[in-house]
């Protein structure tokens, strides 16, 4: 019993010691990066333009991301949360009609 803890005890430290091999290539990094890149800019530029379904567009349509959440509410589908963002920029757009007087 006690050779078999020693011999598993001395591979685990073997196994431990050895060097990892990294997960991702220094391409497939790069390829994140742009893709994060890409998607955050692409909603930061729709929030900008107040264009609620090209915000929403960058979600998956994978039922697994839900629930989305905007302005700490949570929306159960996308197209509660296109909703809701029409719904705010709508209030923004009416709030800046009677900030200026139109």
């Amino acid at each position: 019993m006690r050779t078999t803890t020693l011999l598993c005890l001395s591979l685990a430290l073997g196994a431990a010691c050895q060097p990892r091999q990294p997960t991702l290539t220094e391409a497939d990094r790069s390829a994140v990066v742009d893709s994060v890149r890409r998607i955050v800019t692409g909603v930061f530029a729709a929030a900008s333009r107040r264009d609620a379904a090209d915000y929403v567009s960058v979600y998956a349509a994978d039922p697994d991301v839900h629930p989305a959440v905007w302005n700490g509410v949570a929306a159960p589908t996308l197209e509660r949360l296109r909703a809701t963002a029409d719904s705010f920029y709508g209030a923004i757009a009416a709030l800046e009609t009677r900030a200026s007087g139109e």
